[in-house]
């Protein structure tokens, strides 16, 4: 077959030291090469997330433009979560692939939906890829960058999940007059995403939105072991209970801020 690849990966994953674009362009030569299909062309979205309707992604709108135009056999992806994030939207192209005779194919997952048992195995993966969106969904990260961004972090402490570039947790002391009161402008130095913390951010988040107490919530992460990044010891009620105030205040930002 004659394909036309996409890639994907957002800001979220960028952070966490995802799979890279560069990583799934190779996989998806390898994986055509492998298979004796033509891999004309690969496009991708880098920064966009995949709750995002594939439609105002312009890589992969571009990519169904031309299946849709029979300008390609299918489209391959290196996983069905690159497409989307939805799961009615993935079963949507199925779909839509199977009626206008094209094909899509996803590498990781071992799915082609010229079969029935790949648009089976596409239904349960879509089912998979948005329970996993709705923890990725609260993650509050991108509410934390969108904050750097606007540079409103004014806290002596640097956000959960995010550093100085020069990997301190505290932006630089503001001098003070004879008076005691602070001179000159803070720290505007740009962030940088901690990819351990928001890893654990991410947790905590998912845990409390199931209904976790701080409390229990400290007590897991002592049962299993996890410690503080930031120094070294084992997570206080306090100090949860403060990470899930600030998250969720960074999470109201981006909603006013869009």
């Amino acid at each position: 077959m004659n394909l036309i690849g996409y890639a994907r990966v957002s800001t979220e994953e960028q952070a966490r030291g995802g799979v890279s674009l560069g990583d799934q362009r190779s996989r998806l030569g390898h994986y055509a090469a492998g298979m004796g299909h033509e891999l004309l062309d690969i496009v991708s979205d880098e920064g966009l997330s995949g709750r995002i309707s594939p439609d105002k992604r312009p890589g992969l709108a571009s990519a169904l433009t031309k299946v849709r135009a029979k300008k390609v056999d299918g489209l391959v992806v290196w996983s069905i979560d690159r497409l989307s994030r939805n799961v009615l939207e993935i079963l949507h192209l199925a779909e839509e692939a199977q009626k206008r005779g094209w094909h899509l194919l996803s590498v990781n997952d071992h799915i082609d939906t010229s079969t029935a048992v790949g648009r089976f195995a596409l239904g349960i993966l879509a089912l998979l890829a948005e329970l996993e969106s709705s923890k990725t969904g609260e993650r509050i990260s991108l509410g934390m960058e969108r904050l750097v961004q606007l540079r409103r972090v004014t806290s002596y402490y640097t956000p959960f999940g995010w550093r100085m570039p020069d990997g301190t947790t505290h932006p630089r002391k503001r001098d003070r007059d004879q008076d005691g009161n602070r001179t000159g402008d803070r720290d505007t130095r740009q962030l940088v995403p901690h990819a351990e913390e928001l890893a654990l951010l991410d947790d905590m988040m998912a845990a409390a939105n199931a209904g976790q107490s701080p409390r229990q919530l400290c007590k897991q992460l002592k049962a299993t072991g996890v410690l503080n990044p930031r120094t070294g010891k084992p997570f206080r009620e306090v100090t949860v209970t403060s990470i899930l105030k600030t998250a969720r205040k960074y999470s109201a930002i981006l909603k006013e801020t869009g």
